[in-house]
């Protein structure tokens, strides 16, 4: 699920299905191997793309062309999660039609984890029909299973970048926490849109808007200087989300409560873990936390080590 640390080296990928299972850990080096093969995703979309370029694109044969990221963060104080998920603009119009019609078949306008948590309207609506609340997580896991190339997250730990801004001005230098996760999932998913054949100014990435104080000018400034583009914040009024983002926010919310009982009960067993998040990591996704003070410092001296 995690890599803890980013001071490992990944190993060449090797050739992977869009529903290879990723390798799952909380050690403090990285076990395996957590990235899969871009080369199948251009086969799957790019080959479209290249056609349209010898015989003139039908507007829908251009969404071929456009790849998309969509991000949203989860944090409860202790730690803070940036995740989403990656897919041709084609599939994420595709997507957008059976989201829709998946929650309003349940009753619900907009998607938002944290109204399924203990404390959540839908929990103590569905509180007495638990198969209910877990069918419909797992109906969302499948739908965005169908749509997507991968996921990316990124977390930290804040009592740890707080103990890292104090020795290395982290904050000041670079930005908050949130801005830091945000132009790691960014970077990989850029590297990876470009590596599976995607011109660059055709990979766009998408955050929920952080509000205030969160990190948003700090992360544009970022995608300045390493990406040479700008982030798109969209609405983060919370009906408003876009329902790619809410689809990241289901991501996020679930990497970061996994966690949070990661650092109050100790490593997990699988059955100890919510069913939709193992339906989610059935998708291939490159997940990892920047973790240990002496990794946060080293990347606020050299931030382009990572990206």
């Amino acid at each position: 699920m995690f890599a803890r640390g980013f001071v490992c080296s990944h190993p060449h990928p090797q050739p992977a299905s869009r529903t290879e299972s990723p390798n799952s850990n909380y050690s403090s080096t990285c076990r395996g191997n957590n990235i899969v093969d871009e080369s199948n995703y251009v086969m799957e979309y790019f080959s479209g793309g290249q056609l349209c370029l010898r015989h003139g694109c039908a507007p829908e044969e251009r969404l071929l062309l456009m790849f998309q990221s969509y991000f949203d963060e989860s944090e409860d104080g202790g730690t803070i999660v940036v995740s989403g998920w990656a897919a041709s603009a084609k599939e994420w119009l595709v997507f957008e039609g059976e989201w829709s019609e998946y929650l309003t078949r349940n009753g619900i306008d907009a998607f938002h984890m944290n109204e399924f948590g203990k404390n959540g309207k839908h929990y103590h609506a569905w509180g007495d029909n638990p198969k209910r609340y877990c069918d419909f997580l797992l109906e969302g896991a499948a739908i965005i299973k169908r749509h997507v190339n991968f996921g990316i997250s990124r977390g930290i730990f804040l009592k740890e970048y707080n103990e890292a801004d104090r020795q290395c001005e982290i904050k000041s230098k670079i930005g908050p926490a949130f801005s830091v996760c945000g132009l790691l999932v960014t970077c990989r998913a850029q590297k990876r849109g470009v590596s599976g054949g995607f011109k660059a100014e055709n990979v766009r990435h998408y955050f929920d808007d952080p509000g205030r104080g969160k990190g948003k000018p700090e992360l544009t400034k970022l995608f300045e200087d390493f990406l040479r583009g700008s982030p798109q914040f969209e609405d983060g009024r919370e009906r408003k989300k876009p329902k790619q983002i809410q689809a990241a926010d289901f991501l996020a919310w679930e990497h970061r409560f996994t966690l949070q009982q990661y650092l109050e009960f100790g490593p997990l067993d699988t059955e100890q873990i919510h069913r939709s998040l193992r339906s989610l990591n059935g998708i291939p996704n490159d997940s990892q936390m920047l973790a240990g003070v002496e990794n946060i410092v080293a990347f606020c001296h050299n931030p382009r080590s990572l990206c």
